[in-house]
């Protein structure tokens, strides 16, 4: 069996990260262990986002965090630290946390990033993450939208010019310069300097959590009708308030408001309203 395993590179790599889950004295073995722990999870996650796309980011959130339990970490949700911290990770010594995020829009992942690096890590924090639940068509091109948004572009300057002036100075810390490397499609690690003068790495893990089956029975499903209808009114609400952010004068989409609200709403008789 050992033969069998280590004869294949993806066999060779599980019994690396295995040996570095039981020598638990190297913070970098533990990043690494856990960070392909992670992009695991995720991936199995998608292939039953049926179950995950009406959830909000707390429910995905302890789904995750069950499983790295599963895995043999401690790991927790909501914990107390400067805040609730979405997800904590502890395996002996070593520690990673984590803000959540559903991908609304760039200013909403932005907050979830400016919670993590202004309220929750500490100066012992050297890495941690970003979970953004992506629950819209086309998640590669939200991801790389969310990267190009990161690395300077004029909507981040003018959503940071709108703060409130005693805040500017430590966004614009964090936020500035900030150099991307990119893992995969769907991750990615950013740098940052936190308002310490310490350097960070922020790991963003992004899910494929869209969900919308055009076969005859999902189609006809209501109650998969009605979770997508509420799910794309709230994504055009948020769009809409970025929308506002950088170009004020832009008109609300109403034509496709009414499309959700007749999708959510089609089987309701006006009567029961009387």
């Amino acid at each position: 069996m050992f033969n069998t395993i280590i004869s294949s590179g993806c066999g060779k790599i599980k019994l690396e990260h295995l040996a570095k889950s039981v020598n638990n004295d190297s913070y970098d073995d533990f990043i690494e262990v856990l960070y392909a722990k992670l992009n695991d999870i995720i991936i199995k996650m998608e292939y039953g986002r049926d179950k995950y796309f009406s959830h909000d980011e707390d429910a995905i959130t302890g789904a995750i965090a069950g499983r790295l339990d599963e895995a043999g970490y401690n790991a927790t949700e909501q914990t107390k630290q400067n805040g609730a911290v979405d997800l904590t990770v502890i395996s002996g010594n070593h520690k990673w946390i984590a803000e959540a995020k559903i991908a609304y829009s760039n200013s909403k992942i932005l907050e979830g990033l400016i919670q993590l690096l202004t309220r929750y890590v500490a100066r012992t924090d050297k890495s941690a993450g970003l979970l953004v639940y992506v629950k819209k068509r086309n998640s590669k091109n939200i991801v790389d939208n969310w990267e190009s948004f990161l690395k300077g572009s004029k909507s981040l300057s003018s959503y940071v010019a709108k703060k409130n002036p005693e805040v500017i100075d430590d966004l614009k810390t964090i936020l500035k310069d900030v150099k991307v490397d990119r893992a995969d499609v769907y991750s990615f690690n950013s740098q940052h300097t936190l308002v310490s003068g310490l350097p960070i790495n922020v790991q963003h893990f992004c899910a494929d959590l869209y969900f919308n089956p055009a076969d005859t029975s999902g189609n006809n499903g209501k109650k998969q009708r009605e979770e997508n209808a509420l799910n794309n009114l709230a994504n055009l609400y948020f769009a809409h308030l970025e929308s506002e952010n950088d170009s004020p004068d832009t008109p609300f989409d109403n034509e496709t408001c009414i499309t959700l609200l007749e999708q959510l709403f089609r089987e309701l008789d006006p009567d029961d309203l009387t």
